[in-house]
């Protein structure tokens, strides 16, 4: 099972993403990545590597890849495709609006309203997905624990005091955001933060 790819991107035009694979110094294989909006908008540059956490979906029409910078995002998708009437349309619409961490947020409140936002959902299927993902929260444990939110603020306060701007410390701590785990130390996201180039 595909789970995480990472090439030369040639090419971004939402919701597509094309990665070059390099094979050998003379081949490369182009994969093309369906990816949502809200993911989309912080893809590297044309021509800069770029990693993308992968969820295929194969069918009689072919295979397609769905890819994702974090880690909740798609597990969210994943649990998405679970629920009752859920399709993969839906779901890319549902993650190109906002990201799984603010969607689980609105779940956790009971705020249907963010749902409603979302074009093709209404009053019911939003208290209905709501609901659903309710009961499925607690696979989502370090999105929602305020400890990995400080975390973050703390190692961005620090990247900013070593001499980074604060959209670039931004842009790294997202970029290794998918490592987090509950037991991830100050000192580990910092050293993740400053590999990223």
């Amino acid at each position: 099972m595909l789970y995480r790819i990472r090439g030369r991107i040639v090419d971004k035009s939402p919701p597509l993403c094309r990665l070059a694979l390099e094979l050998s110094r003379d081949s490369e294989v182009v994969l093309e990545v369906v990816v949502p909006l809200s993911n989309h908008e912080q893809l590297r540059e044309v021509g800069e590597i770029q990693e993308l956490l992968l969820v295929p979906h194969v069918s009689d029409r072919g295979v397609v890849l769905y890819g994702f910078l974090h880690e909740e995002d798609r597990r969210l998708f994943q649990v998405l495709l679970d629920l009752p009437n859920v399709g993969r349309g839906l779901a890319l619409r549902l993650l190109s609006h906002m990201h799984a961490r603010d969607l689980l947020a609105a779940v956790a409140r009971g705020d249907r309203s963010v749902f409603e936002r979302v074009p093709g959902i209404g009053k019911k299927r939003a208290e209905r997905l709501v609901f659903e993902l309710q009961q499925r929260l607690s696979e989502f444990p370090t999105t929602l624990t305020p400890t990995s939110t400080d975390l973050l603020d703390r190692a961005l306060r620090a990247l900013v005091q070593l001499g980074l701007k604060e959209s670039e410390a931004r842009e790294r701590l997202e970029r290794v955001r998918s490592r987090l785990q509950p037991d991830t130390s100050l000192e580990d996201l910092l050293r993740w933060a400053l590999r990223e180039t």
